[in-house]
């Protein structure tokens, strides 16, 4: 599901305007943005957590060749599911 489509479902479920929904998805996802960008983690509960960690430096081969890379360190997102969540995909229907 894109966010226009996640836009349009909360709109028919709500009787909310476009705009309106538009407006709070978008402030929503900034806000996790912005915390995520400070480092800290946010917390959806029954929903699942988004948290940032430190992916460390490595070496790699650039494929086809012998020659070796340096990644260098850098800040990644992890999703971790709630219990909730994942009971709720194990279980539907196809």
């Amino acid at each position: 599901m894109k966010k226009t489509a996640l836009i349009q479902e909360i709109q028919e479920k709500t009787n909310f305007s476009k705009d309106e929904v538009e407006l709070v998805v978008n402030t929503l996802l900034d806000v996790i943005t912005d915390t995520l960008k400070d480092g800290e983690s946010v917390s959806l509960f029954g929903f699942g957590s988004f948290v940032v960690t430190k992916r460390k430096p490595k070496e790699v081969y650039i494929p086809g060749t012998t020659k070796k890379v340096l990644i260098e360190e850098k800040n990644s997102v992890k999703f971790k599911p709630s219990n909730k969540l994942k009971s709720i995909v194990e279980n539907a229907s196809d």
